[in-house]
């Protein structure tokens, strides 16, 4: 028995089965980061590093972007002492801190994160809307927030990570996101 198939240059061709009559292929399974990063270079990390306190925002990013849906892959974070991280959907204005820029994952590529991107310091102007997931770190430990890439952000729209410690400290976060054609 044969099954007809098609090549990736499009010739027709008969592909072989066994004896029940099942095809056998191979398959290589990636992440949607590895495809986008590859296909568009539009995958980027942006890293904080502050000295936090009590229920701070340390980490703000909004999508600016017209045509792409903003998605998180993962926020790693880490902190001198345990700390409880809150991934918040956010409205307001954000202010303080510094304007940090997003490195392409593709090294050596032009492309840059259309994001408005705020951390090394306290954010402040911002009003929690929604708590999209929570983190605890012990301390001198740290630890990524388990997203999946399922936390989509559409043009206009925010996300911050709040730090809630008793004593202030060396924190370190990292976001990884992309951009996907808005749904």
């Amino acid at each position: 028995m044969m099954i007809e198939g098609t090549t990736s240059d499009g010739t027709r061709k008969d592909v072989p089965v066994d004896p029940k009559g099942w095809l056998h292929t191979d398959a290589k399974a990636e992440g949607a980061p590895y495809h986008v990063a590859r296909d568009d270079a539009r995958v980027f990390r942006a890293v904080s590093i502050d000295t936090a306190a009590a229920r701070e925002y340390p980490v703000y990013l909004r999508n600016d972007d017209t045509e792409r849906d903003h998605v998180i892959r993962s926020i790693r974070c880490g902190h001198v002492v345990t700390t409880l991280y809150k991934l918040l959907s956010v409205t307001g204005t954000a202010a303080g801190g510094s304007a940090l820029t997003p490195g392409n994952s593709t090294v050596g590529s032009p492309r840059t994160a259309d994001v408005t991107c705020r951390g090394d310091g306290a954010i402040t102007g911002l009003t929690a809307a929604a708590t999209l997931g929570i983190l605890r770190v012990n301390t001198n430990e740290s630890d990524a927030f388990e997203i999946h890439d399922d936390v989509r952000i559409p043009q206009g729209q925010a996300v911050a990570v709040e730090s809630d410690t008793t004593a202030g400290g060396i924190e370190e976060i990292e976001a990884i996101f992309f951009f996907e054609p808005a749904v």
